[in-house]
C-alpha cells in the first residue's frame, strides 16, 4: 500500500513538473511570437512581369481547350473554362468549396465530352524512357496504326503547331494553395504525337515526313519553354524538350542526311538559368499568396510540411494552433512574406553563377539541412511561419539539376548530329567528339564512350543525389 502511495505521489509531482515546464517554456516562448514586424517594399526582381503575349493571341487557351469534344473550338472551350476557374480563384477562401459544384459544371458544358488519345504500347513508353524512339522505330507499323487512333486531337496539334503560335502559360488571379493550374496533358500528347509521327515515317523510309513532324515537336517544345511561368510548366516544357532530342538524335543516327537539316535547330545558345529565374517569381508570389491564406488554417499548413511539428496540425492540436495562428501568435504573416522573399531573392542571386557552381552549393545546402536534423530546424521566433517556409527549403534540387540537364542534353544532341553530318566511323567518334569545334569542356568531362564508338553517355547532374531515374533521366545515345 506504502508502495502504491509512493507511485502515486511520484506520478503526481512528475506530472506537475512537466506542467510548469511546460508553463516556462511557454512563458519564454510567448514574447518572441506576439509581435510581428512593419511590412517592407518588395524587392523590384519578385515582381510578377506584365504579360508577353497578347491575351486575344495567347495560344494557351487552345491548349487548354485542346481536348475538348470532336466538332467544338478548343480555344473558344479553353478560354470558357479557364474563365470558370479565374472567377472561382477569385473567391474568397470561405466561399470556394460551395461554389466548386458550379465551377466544375462550367468546365464540364465548355469541354463536353473530352476526348483521349490511345493508350498501351508501343505509343506510350513505360517512364518516358530514353529508349522510347528505338522501340518505335522497331515497332513501325503498329505504331502507325495505334496514331491513327488519335483522330480530332492530331488534326488539332497539327493545326495549333503550323499557326500563329504564341503560347503564354495561363495564370490564375489567386496565388493560394488551391490555385488551379493550366493543364498540360494536351501539350504531352501533341509532342508524342509529333515524335511518335517522326519515327514512324521513318520506320517506313519517309525522310521529309519526319522532317516536318520533328520541326513540330521542336517548335512546340520551344514555344512552350518560352511562354512557360511555373514550375510546372517549366518542368513539363523541360522533359518535352529532351523527349525532342532524344527523337532527333534517333532519326539522325538512323538517317544521317537528316542531320544536315535539323543541325541549325540546336544552334542557337541555351541558357535554362532564364526559366529557373522565371518560375522562381512565380514561386514566391505563390508562397506569399499561400501565407495570405493561411493564417486560420495554419494547421494544414503545418501538417503537410516536414517540421516535427507536423502532428500539431492534426487532432486536437490543429484547432490550438489555428487559434494561435489567426490571432497572429506563432504565425507573423508580415514577417513569414518578407522571410519568403528573402529566401527567393538569395536563391535568384545563387544563378549569376554557372550550373555545377549553382549545383554544388545547392549540395552543400543540403548536406547542412541533413546535420541540422528536423528538430534543429524549428525556429524559436515566428514558429509555425518558419515551418510553413521550411517546408520548401529541400525540394529545389531536383529541379534545378533537370535545368542543367536540359542544357547538357541539348548540346550532346548537337555532338551526336555533328558526328553524323561529318559521317564519322565508330572507331573515331570519341577522339573526333573532343576535337570538334564548340564542344564545351564540361560536356568533354563528362561524356564516356563504348570501346566500339557505338555507344556515348553523358553522365547526367541529376545522378548526382537529385532524384534521377535512368529510364527518363539518362543522357545516352546508341548506334546500331
Amino acid at each position: 500500500m506504502n508502495a502504491l502511495r509512493l507511485m502515486l505521489r511520484l506520478a503526481w509531482w512528475t506530472l506537475l513538473l512537466l506542467l510548469a515546464a511546460l508553463a516556462l517554456l511557454i512563458a519564454a516562448w510567448l514574447p518572441f511570437n506576439l509581435q510581428d514586424v512593419a511590412p517592407k517594399t518588395r524587392p523590384a526582381e519578385l515582381q510578377l512581369p506584365a504579360a508577353r503575349v497578347p491575351d486575344e493571341r495567347n495560344a494557351a487557351y487552345a491548349v487548354a481547350g485542346l481536348l475538348a469534344e470532336a466538332g467544338r473550338d478548343p480555344a473558344a472551350a479553353g478560354r470558357t473554362v479557364w474563365a470558370a476557374h479565374r472567377s472561382w480563384s477569385a473567391l474568397p477562401p470561405a466561399q470556394r468549396a460551395p461554389a466548386a459544384a458550379g465551377r466544375d459544371a462550367g468546365v464540364n458544358a465548355a469541354m463536353g465530352k473530352t476526348l483521349s488519345a490511345p493508350k498501351g504500347a508501343p505509343l506510350n513508353c513505360d517512364g518516358q524512357r530514353a529508349t522510347c524512339d528505338a522501340d518505335w522505330l522497331a515497332a513501325g507499323d503498329a505504331l502507325a496504326r495505334q496514331r491513327a487512333g488519335y483522330g480530332a486531337i492530331g488534326e488539332r496539334c497539327d493545326k495549333l503547331i503550323e499557326g500563329a503560335f504564341e503560347f503564354e502559360e495561363l495564370l490564375p488571379p489567386g496565388r493560394g494553395v488551391d490555385a488551379p493550374i493550366m493543364p498540360w496533358t494536351p501539350a504531352v500528347d501533341c509532342s508524342r504525337w509529333f515524335r511518335s509521327g517522326a519515327m514512324a515515317a521513318l520506320a517506313r523510309g519517309r525522310r521529309e515526313e519526319a522532317l516536318v513532324q520533328l520541326r513540330r515537336a521542336d517548335r512546340l517544345h520551344r514555344e512552350l519553354w518560352d511562354g512557360a511561368r511555373t514550375l510546372i510548366g517549366h518542368m513539363v516544357a523541360t522533359r518535352l524538350a529532351r523527349n525532342t532530342y532524344n527523337s532527333m538524335a534517333a532519326a539522325a543516327i538512323r538517317d544521317p542526311a537528316l542531320a544536315e537539316a535539323m543541325a541549325p535547330w540546336l544552334s542557337a545558345p541555351l541558357d535554362t538559368r532564364a526559366g529557373a529565374r522565371r518560375w522562381m517569381v512565380h514561386e514566391a508570389n505563390f508562397q506569399r499568396g499561400l501565407v495570405d491564406e493561411v493564417g486560420p488554417s495554419v494547421g494544414a499548413a503545418l501538417a503537410m510540411s516536414e517540421s516535427p511539428l507536423a502532428p500539431l496540425g492534426t487532432g486536437p492540436g490543429a484547432e490550438v494552433v489555428a487559434w494561435l495562428g489567426s490571432r497572429g501568435i506563432g504565425f507573423h504573416a508580415e514577417r513569414t512574406r518578407q522571410r519568403i522573399d528573402e529566401a527567393w531573392m538569395r536563391r535568384i542571386g545563387t544563378l549569376e553563377y554557372v550550373w555545377p557552381a549553382v549545383l554544388a552549393g545547392v549540395q552543400v545546402e543540403q548536406q547542412a539541412r541533413r546535420q541540422l536534423g528536423p528538430a534543429g530546424r524549428v525556429k524559436w521566433r515566428n514558429t509555425f511561419g518558419e515551418a510553413v517556409i521550411e517546408a520548401s527549403e529541400g525540394a529545389l534540387g531536383g529541379y534545378l539539376a533537370r535545368h542543367a540537364d536540359h542544357e547538357l542534353h541539348r548540346e550532346a544532341t548537337a555532338l551526336v548530329l555533328a558526328l553524323q553530318r561529318q559521317r564519322v566511323a565508330p572507331a573515331q567518334r570519341a577522339q573526333a567528339a573532343r576535337k570538334l569545334p564548340g564542344v564545351s569542356d564540361l560536356l568533354k568531362e563528362r561524356m564516356s564512350w563504348s570501346a566500339d564508338g557505338n555507344a556515348l553517355s553523358v553522365r547526367a547532374w541529376q545522378s548526382e543525389g537529385f532524384g534521377y531515374d535512368p529510364r527518363r533521366d539518362a543522357i545516352s545515345f546508341t548506334w546500331p
